[in-house]
C-alpha cells in the first residue's frame, strides 16, 4: 500500500508539469540547485534547502487539494542542507521528522532518475493563469542562485501584477531582489557596502516600502560562527533593506511571519507552519470570491 501511494504521488507531480492551461490549484515551488555559499574569503560552505522550510508548507498545501510545480535554476536537482536534516527543527519529535523526511522521499525531488524538477527559464514566459502561488523555501542556497536569476525575477513580477501570492520563508525572501532590473549590479553593490549605488539601482522595485522580514542579521551573525566559522558576504536583511523593503524582525528562533499585499514572507525555520497556514487562509479567501 505505501509503495502505490508513492507512485501515485509521483504521478500526480508529475501530472502537474502537463496538465492543460485550464487546470487550477497549481503551485509554482522554486527552489536553489546550488550546494555551496562562498563566503567574503572565497572558501566554499555547503548549503542547500531546509528540510522542514520545503516539506512543511508543501505538505499541507497538497493535502489541502494543491499540485507543485517544482522549477530550479537549470533544471538541476536541488539540494538538501545536511544542518537541516535533523529533529530540531519539528519541535525536537522525531517521529514528526521521520513523516516529513519520508515525505520528502515520496516527492523524489533528489532522485536523478524520477524527479519532477523542471528548468525556471522554461516558465519565465508562463501566464500563470492556472497557478494559484509561488512558493520560495530558504536555506541560505537562494543567496547563490536565486537572488540575481532573472526569470525568476520576471516570474515574480507577474505574479506581483495578478496579485497572487507570494510566499517565502528564511534566507528565501532574498529571491525578491531578482525582481529588480539589474540584480547582479545591486547585488554587487550590496557586497561592496555602497548603500548609495544599491537604493539608486533599487528604485523601481516593485515590493518598495512592503513590510518584509526575512532571517535576520542577528541570526546570520550566529551562523557565521556556528556553521560557517566564516563571513559571508552580504546579509540578506540588509539587502532587502537597502532596496526598499521595510524590515520587520522578531527574536532569532522566533516565528515571524509578515504580508503585505500578495507578498508574505517568514524570518526563519519556526515560521514554517505559520507561513503555511497563513498561505492557505490567503488561497481559502481568494478562491471563495
Amino acid at each position: 500500500m505505501k509503495i502505490m501511494m508513492r507512485r501515485l504521488l509521483w504521478l500526480v507531480t508529475i501530472l502537474g508539469f502537463s496538465l492543460p492551461a485550464f487546470a487550477a490549484n497549481k503551485i509554482l515551488v522554486v527552489i536553489s540547485s546550488a550546494d555551496q555559499l562562498q563566503l567574503k574569503d572565497g572558501s566554499m560552505r555547503e548549503v542547500g534547502f531546509y528540510l522542514n522550510e520545503l516539506t512543511v508548507p508543501l505538505k499541507k498545501l497538497i493535502d489541502a487539494g494543491y499540485t507543485p510545480v517544482y522549477v530550479t535554476p537549470g533544471g538541476a536537482l536541488p539540494h538538501l542542507d545536511p544542518a537541516s536534516d535533523d529533529p530540531k527543527y519539528f519541535g525536537g519529535d522525531r517521529n514528526l521528522y521521520s513523516q516529513y523526511k519520508s515525505f520528502l522521499g515520496d516527492l523524489h525531488l533528489l532522485d536523478k532518475n524520477l524527479s519532477p524538477v523542471r528548468n525556471i527559464d522554461d516558465f519565465k514566459d508562463n501566464d500563470f493563469a492556472d497557478y494559484s502561488a509561488v512558493f520560495v523555501p530558504g536555506g541560505h542556497a537562494p543567496m547563490m542562485d536565486l537572488v540575481t536569476n532573472r526569470s525568476l525575477g520576471k516570474i515574480l513580477r507577474t505574479f506581483h501584477a495578478q496579485r497572487k501570492p507570494t510566499a517565502l520563508i528564511c534566507h528565501g525572501p532574498v529571491s525578491l531582489i531578482s525582481a529588480l532590473d539589474n540584480p547582479e549590479e545591486y547585488l554587487e553593490a550590496v557586497k561592496a557596502g555602497d548603500k548609495f549605488h544599491a537604493e539608486q539601482l533599487a528604485r523601481e522595485w516593485v515590493y518598495q516600502g512592503c513590510e518584509i522580514t526575512v532571517f535576520s542579521d542577528v541570526e546570520d551573525e550566529a551562523a557565521e560562527a556556528k556553521k560557517f566559522k566564516g563571513k559571508m558576504q552580504f546579509f540578506p536583511e540588509d539587502a532587502l533593506r537597502w532596496a526598499g523593503g521595510f524590515m520587520n524582525e522578531a527574536l532569532p528562533g522566533k516565528s515571524n511571519v509578515t504580508q503585505c499585499q500578495e507578498l508574505l514572507t517568514g524570518q526563519n525555520p519556526q515560521s514554517d507552519v505559520e507561513l503555511a497556514d497563513r498561505l492557505l487562509e490567503i488561497l481559502t479567501a481568494q478562491s471563495s470570491k
